[in-house]
């Protein structure tokens, strides 16, 4: 099944002041890509729970490797509360480098939970972020994912030691905005990353958390783009 073309149509009921900032603060290209990229599904997002093997064997990696875990250096303008980068303020463990196989497992359950929950097969695997630790104090601009890469995403959390449950902040296609908790019941989020604002914008309080994040894109997907852009 095709996704077919839908563009954003303003409704009073959500198109309040909270959902016009947050979309003004993206750049012309995520609004863009926002408003014009094909949807796939509904909602834009499904928050689920990730197979307890495959959640086990991350928590062990995890636990068993945080100690090699570095800095990672991200622009501010994407991990707020920093001047000049975000390095204070996130860690990355790589898991291809420790363990590849389970990476390669991940990938291979999301790739399918992906086709069959946005009915689009054929996938295509574009990238691997993390094992990623956010530090007290992070956020999260709200943003759409890259078009040419980050099209159908999920996010798997691993672990959290936090004052309080911090909330990841979606934005569905008509625009209502919802609150995620990700836990030990529900630890995985399936999401239109290029179609769907998301973010955390309040601060992190806490000490740690842990999330690993897998993208893909369609076939021929940048034809659809180009074809969108006139280019």
């Amino acid at each position: 099944m095709n996704p077919t073309f839908q563009k954003y149509e303003v409704k009073p009921e959500v198109w309040n002041t909270e959902f016009d900032a947050a979309y003004k603060n993206m750049s012309e290209q995520e609004r863009i890509t926002r408003d014009k990229c094909p949807k796939f599904t509904k909602k834009g997002y499904v928050a689920k729970k990730l197979p307890s093997v495959l959640k086990k064997r991350l928590v062990k990696l995890w636990e068993t490797k945080k100690h090699l875990k570095i800095s990672e250096d991200v622009p501010s303008n994407v991990i707020w509360g920093t001047k000049s980068s975000g390095k204070e303020l996130i860690n990355i463990l790589d898991i291809k480098k420790h363990d590849l196989a389970l990476q390669t497992e991940l990938e291979n359950y999301i790739e399918k939970e992906l086709e069959i929950w946005a009915n689009t097969p054929n996938l295509i695997h574009t990238s691997t972020y993390g094992i990623r630790e956010y530090k007290r104090g992070a956020t999260l601009k709200v943003h759409c994912d890259r078009y040419d890469t980050h099209v159908l995403s999920a996010i798997i959390h691993i672990a959290h030691e936090q004052d309080t449950p911090w909330s990841l902040d979606v934005w569905d296609h008509s625009g209502k905005k919802e609150k995620v908790y990700l836990d030990e019941n529900t630890d995985l989020v399936l999401y239109e990353s290029i179609a769907t604002m998301h973010g955390r914008p309040d601060p992190f309080m806490g000490n740690s958390y842990v999330n690993i994040f897998i993208h893909f894109k369609t076939p021929g997907w940048m034809d659809k783009m180009n074809t969108i852009f006139k280019r």
